[in-house]
């Protein structure tokens, strides 16, 4: 039996499993509390360690048949022998490779160096695949940061200089009536590229997104929304007590998800979106429309807009509520549990 424990706690038994064990049957397998504290000293202390004739003292078995997962009982119940040893490249230890047999005394001098060996190989490729892993981060985060970069400097100053243009056309005197209004549409669908350029840099730099502030981020939302016609949004957004990062980012795109919603599937032509933090109070946000409306509680194929909205919440800890029936708009109530709702 061949088990290693480390940042994963992954279980490798390979063809030495027992009999009727598969290895799908060991994901998310808690491991013995006892061979866990051991597991502990080995990583620990840095050093090999060896129980050659084991034996379970009857107190010990009945605590693990109460405090153990069940599916570990067949993996330990004939061994005899066994060995940890630490994965350790310099003095950095990364996991502990355990080895178990039937027969008492099976390591010896050789099997020990042997054991030795492979650990100190297996931990070696796992420094490796760990080092390979940081260096896809850093520039899959280095390539967001280029191409933000490139559109913040090309386009987002490209569209910026447009939406001038196409405002001072609508506003010009010398203009007729028909040129005026296609300006003004121009404008209009200008500010929304605008806006949704913004919330692409966010997407691309999630460092830049924790630091704008809420009425920021629920202002680029409804202005990508406006900015596609049809629809006039009405806000009324409150910052009286700031939220910590992660609650900030989640209520936004729970707030872009409805609005999105709203602008895909609604069909209205009136939309409101309020963020109220009371200090004596929980957090509320409320996005409410006046479109078509649609059975809240049944299920909605390939739309998961409504599905996300959920998850978020339900991340949250916070209460969400949504009203809506056909014909009669919808309306989404999101309330922030008021111990999370924590500067």
């Amino acid at each position: 039996m061949f088990e290693a424990v480390g940042v994963h706690a992954a279980v490798f038994m390979g063809p030495y499993l027992p009999r009727g064990v598969a290895l799908g049957d060991l994901m998310g397998l808690r491991l013995s509390r006892s061979n866990l504290q051991r597991y502990g000293q080995t990583g620990r202390e840095g050093k090999a360690m060896i129980e050659n004739r084991r034996r379970q003292r009857l107190l010990s078995w009945l605590s693990g048949m109460v405090t153990d997962d069940a599916r570990t009982t067949p993996l330990y119940r004939n061994t005899r022998s066994w060995m940890a040893v630490p994965l350790k490249v310099q003095t950095n230890v990364s996991g502990v490779l355990r080895v178990s047999h039937q027969e008492p005394d099976y390591f010896d001098e050789d099997r020990t160096r042997l054991l030795s060996a492979v650990a100190d190989q297996t931990a070696s490729a796992l420094s490796h695949a760990n080092a390979l892993a940081l260096q896809r981060d850093a520039a899959a985060v280095y390539e967001r940061n280029r191409i933000a970069r490139e559109l913040h400097d090309a386009v987002s100053q490209k569209l910026f200089a447009a939406n001038l243009l196409a405002g001072a056309l609508a506003r010009s005197s010398g203009a007729d009536e028909a040129v005026r209004e296609q300006a003004q549409v121009l404008e209009r669908l200008n500010r929304s590229a605008l806006a949704e350029m913004r919330m692409m840099l966010f997407e691309l730099r999630p460092d830049a997104l924790a630091s704008v502030r809420m009425p920021e981020l629920l202002q680029q939302a409804v202005e990508a929304l406006v900015g596609r016609g049809g629809v006039e949004v009405t806000i009324d957004i409150d910052d009286a007590a700031p939220l910590p990062t992660a609650q900030r980012i989640e209520i936004y795109r729970i707030a872009q998800a409805a609005l999105s919603n709203i602008a895909r599937h609604s069909g209205a032509s009136h939309a409101h979106l309020q963020w109220s933090t009371p200090t004596d109070g929980p957090a509320v946000l409320r996005v409410k429309d006046d479109g078509c409306g649609f059975v809240a509680e049944a299920e909605h194929p390939g739309h998961f807009g409504v599905t996300n909205i959920r998850e978020r919440a339900s991340s949250l800890g916070a209460n969400l509520v949504i009203q809506s029936a056909p014909g009669e708009g919808t309306e989404i109530i999101l309330t922030l549990n008021r111990n999370e709702k924590t500067p």
